[in-house]
């Protein structure tokens, strides 16, 4: 369980985020964001087959945000793209800007959940999980990947936040197929291990 750099203010949440280049940005300089980085941070050249894959290089991200996010939720179905070194590129990336991170990694480092953020006394936590409609990359065993949806794993991850202090607890969850704005039964309710 990770502890963030400590902040003043107020925590803002954005959506998913994916930098194909650096776009202008009102955010520069706003410490309180979490965002779901739709997208590995890597240089990587063996993308997965069979599915739409994302990239960005880490200039975008700095060109993008300036003095940088907080927090990035890496629990989606894109962070694996570029396979298990794609997602080892990014959490170097984001850990040389001094991004916190939560949602992937594997079994053994509970996939980063949660990650406690100091926000001017009030501990935050936060934990990402993904919907198995998305098609993301599971961590199993050794191999890195998301951790999924479970009820379980949510009730037992928040609990850990609590022992470990924290005043609130934000749960971030990915879910849908892509171009599809409805979500599905499944989505809504999604059993342990689905």
């Amino acid at each position: 369980m990770n502890v963030g750099r400590r902040e003043t203010g107020r925590l803002f949440f954005a959506g998913d985020t994916y930098l194909p280049r650096a776009f202008p940005s009102t955010i520069d300089g706003v410490g309180g964001l979490v965002f779901n980085l739709e997208h590995p941070i890597t240089r990587r050249t063996a993308p997965a087959t069979g599915k739409v894959v994302l990239k960005a290089d880490a200039e975008h991200f700095i060109r993008t945000f300036g003095g940088g996010p907080l927090a990035a939720c890496l629990a989606n179905n894109h962070i694996m793209d570029y396979g298990p070194e794609g997602l080892e590129d990014t959490i170097a990336a984001l850990d040389a800007l001094g991004v916190g991170y939560f949602g992937a990694g594997t079994r053994d480092d509970n996939c980063g959940n949660p990650i406690i953020l100091d926000m001017g006394g009030i501990r935050v936590a936060l934990s990402g999980y993904v919907c198995p409609t998305t098609h993301p990359v599971f961590a199993e065993g050794a191999r890195p990947g998301v951790a999924p949806i479970d009820a379980a794993a949510i009730t037992r991850d928040t609990a850990l936040a609590r022992k470990a202090g924290a005043d609130r607890v934000v749960v971030c969850l990915h879910w849908g197929a892509e171009e599809v704005f409805l979500p599905s039964p499944g989505d809504a309710a999604p059993e342990r291990g689905s």
